[in-house]
């Protein structure tokens, strides 16, 4: 494994960029300092680092999230909530503890589209034998 040459040259306006020229051996190196330096580049404009490329390994990790997944479980959680909650007396004087809660849930369910539904029509019925057939 043989080391390159890295000549890095710094812009004169902004010394965070600049060219960079890797090279295979230090003479190659040596005659584009010498070349740069008769050129008229200032000797601080000028880095040289000795190095080799490394090797590297990528792993992507898949990150999913589930919108429809979390909101059957808020459902099936309220609807559980609301099972062992108590149903409201009948002469409507005083309400269970959480029955507030509980209609509120019951407002949240019905609010929430079923699954795999667009303007009440079924996703797999928008793809039917007719729009698959040619034309």
């Amino acid at each position: 494994m043989g080391n390159n040459v890295i000549v890095l040259v710094s812009d004169l306006d902004n010394a965070i960029r600049g060219e960079i020229n890797v090279l295979q051996d230090e003479t190659e190196a040596t005659r584009l300092v010498e070349s740069l330096i008769e050129s008229g580049f200032e000797q601080e404009r000028i880095r040289v680092f000795l190095g080799d490329e490394l090797q590297m390994e990528v792993r992507h990790r898949p990150v999913v999230s589930l919108s429809a997944d979390a909101e059957q479980r808020t459902v099936k959680e309220v609807a559980a909530a609301k099972e062992e909650t108590p149903s409201p007396n009948p002469n409507g004087k005083q309400e269970s503890p959480g029955g507030a809660a509980v209609r509120a849930a019951s407002a949240v369910i019905d609010s929430i589209a079923e699954p795999f539904t667009k303007n009440g029509q079924k996703f797999s019925a928008q793809f039917g034998p007719d729009i698959l057939s040619p034309a």
